[in-house]
This record gives C-alpha cells, sequence and structure tokens, in this order.
C-alpha cells in the first residue's frame, strides 16, 4: 500500500468516526430536548437547529462512505453480460459521469458557501459555513475517491489485455 493510499484510509476512518459522532450526537440532543421539555418542561431553543445540522453533515459523509464502499445505486443486468474488459470499460465511462457531476457539485457547493459565509444561524449564531461547508468537502473527497477508481480500473485494463469484447 502505497503512501497515498494509507492517508485516504486514514481519512476515510476519520470520516466513519466523524459520521458515528455526529449520529450520537444528534440521539443524545434529541433524547435531551425531550427530556428536558416534558420532565423539566424547560426546552432548549438552540438542539433542533445543531440537530439538523449534524442530520446535513452525516447525510453528505454517508454519501462519500457508500460511494467509497460501492453501495450506491447501480443498474447491474446488463453489465454483467459484458466481458470483463467492457465492463472496465463501461465503468470508467461511468466514473467520469460521476466525476463529471461530483466537480459541478463541488463547485457549486464551494460557490454557495462562500455567498452565505456572512450569514450565522438564528440560535447558535455559528456561521453558514458550517452548514454548507459539507458540500465542497465530500465533493472533493468523492472527487479523489472517482479518480483512483478510474485509474485503478484504468491499471487493470493496461497489465491484462488477454480478454477481448
Amino acid at each position: 500500500m502505497d503512501t497515498i493510499e494509507k492517508a485516504y484510509y486514514k481519512i476515510k476512518s476519520l470520516i466513519d468516526i466523524i459520521t458515528v459522532l455526529l449520529l450520537y450526537g444528534v440521539a443524545v440532543i434529541i433524547i435531551g430536548q425531550v427530556f428536558l421539555r416534558y420532565v423539566f418542561r424547560a426546552p432548549l431553543r438552540w438542539p433542533a437547529e445543531i440537530s439538523r445540522l449534524f442530520v446535513v453533515w452525516i447525510t453528505f459523509l454517508g454519501t462519500f462512505l457508500a460511494l467509497d464502499q460501492k453501495k450506491h445505486i447501480g443498474i447491474s443486468y446488463f453489465v454483467e453480460r459484458l466481458s470483463k474488459k467492457a465492463q472496465r470499460w463501461e465503468n470508467i465511462l461511468v466514473q467520469i459521469l460521476v466525476l463529471v457531476f461530483i466537480i459541478f457539485m463541488t463547485l457549486s457547493g464551494w460557490r454557495f458557501t462562500v455567498a452565505n459565509a456572512h450569514r450565522s444561524l438564528t440560535i447558535s449564531g455559528l456561521s453558514y459555513i458550517f452548514v454548507y461547508g459539507v458540500f465542497p468537502l465530500t465533493g472533493i473527497l468523492m472527487a479523489l475517491k472517482t479518480i483512483f477508481e478510474i485509474t485503478l480500473e484504468l491499471r487493470y485494463l493496461l497489465t491484462d489485455e488477454s480478454e477481448g469484447f
């Protein structure tokens, strides 16, 4: 395993941990809020805002993790009928299309983040950078993963030319 792969797996492990912590955080915040509201009749103002923020981050970090584990939606009926070499070419084409979408999402997310950086959340006062910053962050991670997948497929194609279409 080379240095880039080691760094990638460390980052992925960190994202796994952050996602789990955010999920636990949402559960603790909501349970605490329900307890305070119905037992002490003293609800807090910030839990709804922060739990929504956590859910947004969980969603996008989870999207990266799904892409990493190849858990995203795919139609394999026709692809399975192709030769191994044709499947690799099809996978490269699909990965390139995914990469184009990810680049668009990342650039749009970056512009949206910058455009709203001056705004703050109503109750907590956190900058909207904490809300929208997940778009470019996960976009960069997904783009790197997709590029890695494309190079891996190309490496396989270049080293094994034995099977034709």
